[in-house]
């Protein structure tokens, strides 16, 4: 059972999970701390090597403050009883510590722990994390605790395998894959229960029955609301972006009266009735695939009522995430309502029905859903067969998948991959912690992964980057108003309030925005030409796309920016051979902070243009030539201004107007600068760090900011209550006004109030010690109409009483 060769470990962090017979040791370069946890029980013999100036510390990390369970000397061997589960710290200065797992002397202590059966390499690997990773040290965040998803070998029997595990069957996932899960309510731990998890599913992957084994992560939804509003058609400035009114001219042409849907699976938390979405909605297709009653709050496993009964953990109200992003999708035309849909061209003057459909298949609930439940929703949206579920009665053209997280799993990759050689363009959302981390499923084989830009073309400040961004669509940024309309510059989607479970109309962001834009385009191109692969689709939008950032793809935009007019002609006649001079965007708004913005100089037809000048006409604005591309002798401008130019010293809106000369058209293309800002209101904001594992909120860390002063703020050993650092672990961050003086913050009374990353879909933020470095929008309720589903939370407690 022990690893082939001892492993040497350089980088601090985690050490992994030691049962009987495994070694390993430890070399960092200087000073480092290790910590690593018993899968059995254990008796671990630490040797510290290192001159007379070394030294070396073993602290028990289950308590708070750690408890010292023994200090070494260079050239001694102790010897530390580890219970089942226990967890040590083991810190190294100009030392190195060889380890060894031996019997335990003490006999008292049961090995009910499964044990680790692989090198600690493999466990790394297991947990999702990298060399280096920040996350050392941490359990999955991300994990269904108990669950684990095996498939047998062809033909193998692994009764026993399970059973001498404590794992039972549960479910299954396609004909081949188990769900299985163990009992773990006796282990009061979280994190515990979680390395239990991890430690079962390592365990089963060393079986010679055993093809994988794997852990049932779970998913959360990839964007969020900010803010409600009065909302119309000419707000929803996403579509013109990616031009699909041009785009809805041209499939025009192909939609004479109904014809076959082109369905697009909107795979989510699920449907809520809506009268600007219902008529282009399927309910007889609707499934709701959670199996956790916790999850689902509906007191039932699956069946076929896909309602959306909210996603909210206790902290914010819930996102009802799946009407919005269906919406964006096939909101009806010309009902007389707010919004229109990405793909909802009518099939007629008189009936606003679309040919594009959307079907709510349920995955997510409070706090979020899990690998097996969506790779079931995967397989049914694609026709594919799960034990003891109903087949869809046809299979869907899309899917949209606008969720994920951190960690790679089989199951789904098989799931895509299926869904794909099936026919069916998966789409799914690239994430949005701003981090070049893999989010999946978008990052899985077989995907097209979608990041997200704002009003100008840029990727938006949230939105993930990487190897797998394959394109970006309008995912907004709900933080600015750039064009000035009054409104935050979100996506603006069908919603519904969360008292009444009205209609409502409400500005999200996220890249969760901006994948229905690409799927939606997709059914577009499948109205056009219904014999595309998922292979040609995927193709022609990556072909058709308007090159962001770097020439070529780039990790921030992928191939680029959707384009739908091209993407629309290349799946008809391949494209218009006549040149069409355009730029994106057709408006530059610079606000009252940008600088520098980028603009487009594109051809949307065939042949060539020619650019013949580009002027502007204000001494504080320069134009820089950035290259040719994509049918043009010039690909792009470099658009900067000067604040400092006396011509903006005026506080106000200031235009200007750069006009582009071309051998076909020109086009003049206004600027837009906003000098001078609002005067920041004077009130005191409370800064909370806010513990939820116990049955009740409990604050440990408060500060004070104030909008006149500062915004920034730390939390730390300063501003806890008993001046102690905040102990390591999981919490909310919470800012807010108290405006009635009832140490209540975001109570019904307080007018300002935000939660970490955005108020309707708050995160937990891991804290060893301190907070920095984090921002987060705090809005005033009194902007939030009653249609918002951003309404008062439970409150939050200040430290002061």
């Amino acid at each position: 059972r022990a690893t082939a060769a001892p492993a040497k470990l350089t980088q601090p962090g985690w050490a992994g999970a030691f049962a009987v017979a495994d070694r390993a040791v430890l070399a960092p370069e200087g000073a480092g701390r290790f910590e690593l946890v018993a899968a059995e029980a254990i008796d671990l013999r630490i040797t510290v090597s290192g001159d007379e100036e070394a030294r070396a510390r073993v602290n028990d990390v289950t308590t708070w403050p750690e408890t010292m369970l023994a200090e070494p000397m260079p050239g001694s061997t102790v010897t530390v009883h580890l219970a089942p589960l226990a967890r040590i710290a083991i810190e190294l200065g100009g030392a190195s510590a060889e380890l060894e797992a031996v019997e335990p002397t003490d006999t008292t202590s049961a090995r009910s722990a499964p044990a680790r059966l692989v090198p600690i390499e493999r466990e790394r690997a297991a947990l999702g994390l990298a060399t280096g990773d920040l996350l050392y040290g941490r359990t999955p965040s991300n994990v269904k605790v108990g669950d684990v998803l095996v498939k047998p070998r062809a033909s193998a029997d692994v009764t026993g395998d399970l059973r001498r595990r404590g794992l039972v069957r549960t479910d299954g996932v396609g004909e081949d894959v188990l769900q299985l899960s163990a009992d773990l309510e006796g282990i009061a731990s979280p994190e515990e229960r979680t390395r239990t998890t991890v430690a079962l599913a390592r365990s089963l992957n060393t079986s010679p029955r055993v093809e994988y084994a794997e852990l049932n992560r779970i998913r959360r939804t990839q964007g969020g609301p900010f803010s409600p509003t009065d909302a119309h058609f000419p707000l929803q400035w996403h579509y013109p972006l990616v031009r699909l009114p041009e785009a809805w001219d041209e499939v025009g042409a192909f939609i004479t009266g109904p014809g076959p849907d082109v369905v697009v699976a909107v795979i989510d938390t699920g449907r809520r009735p809506h009268p600007d979405l219902d008529d282009n909605t399927i309910s007889s297709y609707e499934f709701d695939f959670i199996t956790s009653t916790t999850i689902a709050q509906d007191g039932n496993g699956p069946d076929t009522n896909a309602t959306d009964e909210g996603d909210s953990e206790g902290v914010g109200p819930s996102s009802f995430h799946g009407t919005h992003v269906a919406g964006t999708i096939a909101a009806v035309w010309n009902n007389g309502l707010s919004v229109a849909g990405a793909a909802s061209v009518p099939i007629g003057p008189i009936t606003p029905v679309s040919r594009v459909r959307v079907v709510h298949l349920r995955v997510l609930g409070q706090g979020g859903g899990t690998d097996a439940d969506i790779a079931r929703a995967v397989r049914y949206a694609a026709g594919l067969s799960n034990p003891g579920l109903p087949l869809i009665p046809d299979s869907v053209e899309v899917i949209n998948m606008s969720l994920g997280g951190p960690g790679f799993n089989q199951t789904m990759q098989n799931a895509v991959t299926a869904a794909r050689n099936n026919g069916i363009t998966v789409f799914a959302a690239a994430g949005n912690e701003n981090s070049g981390t893999a989010s999946f499923p978008a990052a899985y084989a077989d995907v097209v992964s979608v990041a997200a830009v704002d009003h100008n073309s840029v990727r938006s400040p949230y939105s993930n980057f990487g190897a797998s961004v394959d394109l970006c669509a309008p995912g907004g940024d709900t933080s600015i108003d750039t064009d000035g309309d009054g409104y935050v510059d979100g996506v603006l989607s069908t919603l519904v309030d969360q008292v009444t479970f009205g209609e409502a109309y409400v500005f999200y962001q996220g890249t969760s925005m901006a994948c229905p834009h690409a799927a939606a385009l997709a059914a577009l191109m499948k109205i056009v030409t219904p014999t595309l692969s998922p292979a040609e689709v995927e193709t022609k939008l990556m072909d058709s796309a308007t090159d962001l950032g770097a020439p070529g793809r780039d990790n921030l935009y992928g191939e680029g920016l959707i384009n739908a007019l091209l993407a629309v002609q290349q799946a008809g006649t391949g494209g218009s051979a006549t040149p069409l001079f355009a730029v994106n965007p057709t408006i530059l708004n610079f606000g009252s902070e940008l600088t520098q913005l980028p603009l487009s100089l594109l051809n949307l037809g065939g042949g060539q243009v020619d650019v013949l000048s580009f002027t502007d006409d204000q001494p504080w604005l320069t134009l820089i030539n950035g290259g040719a591309g994509n049918g043009i002798d010039i690909g792009s401008l470099t658009v900067t201004i000067d604040r400092s130019d006396p011509g903006l010293a005026a506080v106000g809106t200031h235009n200007a107007v750069i006009s582009i000369d071309t051998d076909q058209i020109d086009i003049q293309v206004p600027v837009v600068v906003v000098v001078g800002t609002i005067a920041p209101p004077d009130v005191d904001l409370f800064v909370l760090a806010v513990d939820l594992s116990g049955p009740v909120p409990v604050t440990v860390a408060e500060a004070v900011v104030n909008p006149t002063v500062d915004l920034g703020f730390v939390l730390n050993e300063m501003n806890t209550a008993d001046g102690l650092p905040i102990p390591p672990g999981f919490y909310l961050i919470a800012c807010g006004s108290d405006d009635n003086g009832d140490f209540i913050i975001c109570g019904d009374s307080d007018i300002y109030c935000g939660l970490y990353p955005t108020l309707n879909e708050p995160e937990l933020v891991f804290v060893n010690g301190e907070v920095r470095g984090i921002s987060f929008v705090v809005a005033p309720e009194s902007e939030t109409s009653p249609q918002s589903t951003t309404g008062a939370t439970h409150g939050f407690r200040r430290l002061g009483r």
